[in-house]
């Protein structure tokens, strides 16, 4: 395309220009991520993030990928959040985005869903060997509902104000089962229709998730099919 060729190639420490991460340094191909270096990436949440985070809240950031989601978060909130994934480059690429931000992120190479082993852990889990989260983002491609099964106690208790990405629509009625079990009332994102971004997933959309549902006024998408 002819934009892609008036755009640098290959990552490059760059910082991000705009929206809630503004100003935090990340490692970005602009050929590919051209939406997180301007902050319009996954657009369709910025008034969500905006609704349920305040300063002080800890989080969670499941698959976490470039870092992004854990500099947003954590420019909001100015709190500790810990940002899991189960590649080891991505995780490796992660600790050299956050040490070039002060704010109070750890990357965590770990595979998160129902069951523990070698190089796995649970919500649960990590919930007490780092800290009981007050908000989760989920983006882990088609595992939503291993992940959910695994933080039975914190869903039962804690109860953390969540963003939850799905991938299928099987999969999402199976999350909003398990949600609803636990109290959660979901308000269904859908992806923009106005300039979307590329996913590999047929069926691809969000649930908010909050404890009070006076955060965020919405209307909510049409019922699940």
């Amino acid at each position: 395309m002819a934009k892609n060729a008036l755009l640098p190639r290959g990552k490059a420490f760059r910082r991000v220009r705009f929206g809630p991460a503004a100003g935090c340094v990340m490692m970005l191909d602009l050929q590919y991520e051209l939406r997180t270096f301007l902050g319009v990436y996954e657009r369709e949440l910025l008034p969500h993030y905006q609704a349920l985070l305040r300063p002080g809240l800890k989080s969670f950031d499941v698959g976490g990928k470039n870092g992004y989601t854990a500099l947003l978060i954590a420019s909001i909130t100015r709190k500790d959040v810990a940002s899991f994934d189960c590649e080891r480059a991505a995780v490796i690429e992660m600790r050299k985005v956050f040490e070039r931000n002060d704010l109070p992120i750890v990357a965590v190479e770990a595979f998160v869903g129902r069951d523990t082993g070698e190089g796995r852990i649970t919500l649960d889990d990590a919930a007490e060997q780092f800290f009981v989260p007050d908000f989760i983002k989920m983006d882990v491609e088609g595992a939503e509902v291993d992940v959910l099964l695994g933080a039975q106690r914190l869903l039962a208790t804690r109860k953390p104000d969540m963003i939850v990405e799905v991938h299928g629509q099987k999969v999402e009625a199976e999350c909003i089962k398990i949600l609803v079990s636990h109290g959660y009332k979901p308000t269904i994102v859908d992806p923009s229709r106005f300039l979307p971004e590329s996913r590999p997933f047929a069926f691809n959309r969000w649930l908010v998730c909050r404890r009070s549902e006076n955060l965020l006024v919405t209307r909510p998408s049409p019922a699940h099919k």
